[in-house]
């Protein structure tokens, strides 16, 4: 088994066995797009896209986060986009994204977990899912606005 795909694994633990069947489907490589450190930065500061940061709380305590993002760990994905918009809003503090919504770009760490969250979405419906392949660390070392936690 491919270490990404153990890893994403192992994550999904907090799911449903039902949703985590559905997201472990997703391993097969879907293509994604992807976006560049300054793309993120400008889309943030113009509040034109959605950023969707997939670490884990834990993460975002030590490292703090990336500013104007929305964090939904990984194991709750499946669970957060089958909510009820409503709930969605209340629970994450901004509007569900639409399925054919072109500015949801996903980061985690290292672009991982952001690629199987990336993959699960496309596979529900969601068009054209970009992913900050730079991740976090990236975003840290070019001196990108980090929130803390």
């Amino acid at each position: 088994m491919h270490s990404a795909t153990r890893f994403f694994s192992r994550a999904l633990i907090s799911l449903s066995s039902n949703q985590s069947k559905n997201i472990r489907h997703c391993t097969t490589a879907i293509e994604l797009g992807t976006v560049d450190f300054e793309a993120v930065k400008n889309g943030l500061e113009k509040k034109s896209l959605t950023y969707i940061d997939v670490r884990n709380k834990s993460e975002l305590h030590k490292e703090g986060s990336i500013t104007g993002s929305v964090n939904i760990p990984l194991p709750e994905v499946a669970v957060a986009f089958a909510m009820d918009p409503q709930d969605f809003h209340k629970k994450y503090g901004v509007p569900m994204p639409g399925k054919n919504a072109d500015n949801i770009v996903l980061g985690c760490l290292f672009a991982v977990r952001s690629n199987q969250a990336g993959q699960y979405l496309q596979k529900i419906g969601f068009n054209a899912i970009r992913i900050y392949s730079g991740g976090f660390n990236e975003w840290k070392a070019q001196g990108g606005p980090i929130s803390k936690i």
